[in-house]
């Protein structure tokens, strides 16, 4: 309909312009020659005349301003050369980071763990405890484990890497631990805390970084929590409560505790335990 509306709106403002034309005497009179060019000339005219008064219509006679696009220059780098030439010239510093900012970290592997023991075990430890509510402290400890194992691989050391002893204390007997040196010089230690059967771990640092230690935890491992997957692992973990060994870990779809006879730890760690399907679906 509009379509049809716009030939006729066309139609007429040609046939109006063929009716303009001067008039000629009577006796004179002879029907007047357009060509096809000159058809053509007009019906152009009035089609634009059509969509400038639909443009006027719908926008006004005003359109909005484009906004300033900014061209470089050679000022962009000459002028702070001129300023680094001034004797009194002073070069900004960066605005300092908020207290607890990881900007670098480094896990030690085990194969360092002996080379770092001294670092790391001659140090007075300050921990923030387990009375929080973050997804560090509600999560299973198993799964926050199979985290870890995805985003820093295997931890630095086990209860395989234990002395053992008939008489080692309840609270030696550890699943895992995970060492780390957070912007350069601040060591941080991640740990289990009642092996797989609790909830959250224990995060300590060196006491002259006490008071950043929430934060440091939180930058550096509050974003795991949301974002890693489950990473296939399995340890050894004896309980003192049951006076029973385990084989626990998470076998690529389900986690597990399994009751085992003490295992010769001498052979070292266990080999990460897959699911048949897990397995198949790996190759």
């Amino acid at each position: 309909m509009l379509r049809s509306r716009f030939w006729r709106e066309a139609l007429a403002l040609v046939l109006s312009a063929i009716a303009a034309w001067p008039a000629v005497p009577a006796f004179a009179q002879q029907r007047p020659h357009v060509s096809m060019h000159e058809i053509a000339r007009i019906y152009r005219a009035a089609q634009f005349q059509l969509e400038f008064r639909a443009l006027l219509a719908k926008a006004g006679e005003r359109v909005a301003p484009r906004s300033i696009e900014r061209l470089p220059t050679r000022a962009d780098t000459l002028g702070p050369w001129i300023l680094r030439q001034a004797f009194d010239y002073v070069e900004p510093s960066a605005p300092p980071l908020p207290p607890g900012h990881v900007s670098s970290w480094r896990i030690v592997p085990r194969e360092e763990r002996l080379a770092q023991q001294k670092a790391f075990g001659d140090r007075k430890w300050a921990f923030l405890g387990t009375n929080h509510f973050t997804l560090l402290d509600t999560t299973r400890t198993m799964e926050i484990r199979a985290r870890m194992e995805h985003r820093f691989g295997p931890p630095t050391r086990t209860v395989v890497e234990i002395d053992y002893r008939e008489n080692l204390r309840p609270e030696d007997y550890i699943q895992f631990e995970y060492w780390f040196v957070l912007n350069d010089s601040i060591p941080l230690m991640v740990m289990d805390v009642n092996g797989p059967f609790d909830r959250g771990v224990i995060v300590a640092t060196d006491q002259n970084s006490r008071d950043n230690l929430y934060a440091l935890r939180q930058s550096f491992l509050g974003g795991m929590m949301r974002e890693e997957p489950f990473a296939i692992y399995t340890d050894y973990y004896y309980s003192t409560v049951t006076e029973q060994w385990y084989s626990v870990g998470f076998d690529g779809q389900l986690f597990f505790n399994r009751p085992i006879r003490a295992p010769n730890l001498s052979a070292g760690r266990p080999r990460p335990t897959s699911s048949p399907d897990t397995r198949q679906h790996n190759r």
